[in-house]
């Protein structure tokens, strides 16, 4: 049995709500005491749902810049958090950002010919 505290117990908000949203990477133990010293913690729902946005704005920019995700349509991605809506505008943000990024980057690079 794994030692929960030893290895999450001193992990911030920020860190938790990481460890909750990769739902698919940890067992449901972790996730289960990772949600409740979320809520030892008394962040407001507003918060939690701000730090998570982060998160998942994160995992899809990592899809993008990693060349995991190349095609048009949405990446399904289960939030604890976020609702259907703000996990699609995530999605949204990140791929603009990842453009934008994609665009700057190029800027002042000479033409071929």
């Amino acid at each position: 049995m794994i030692d929960l505290d030893k290895y999450y117990g001193n992990k911030n908000i920020n860190e938790l709500i990481e460890i909750v949203e990769s739902i698919d990477t940890y067992n449901s133990e972790v996730i289960n005491y990772c949600l409740k010293k979320i809520e030892e913690k008394n962040i407001s729902d507003k918060a939690i749902k701000l730090f998570s946005k982060g998160v998942v704005k994160k995992r899809f920019y990592n899809y993008f810049s990693e060349r995991k995700y190349t095609t048009n349509s949405l990446i399904n991605i289960d939030s604890v958090f976020l609702d259907e809506d703000e996990v699609k505008k995530c999605f949204e943000e990140s791929k603009l950002e990842y453009t934008e990024y994609i665009k700057d980057a190029n800027w002042g690079l000479p033409d071929w010919g």
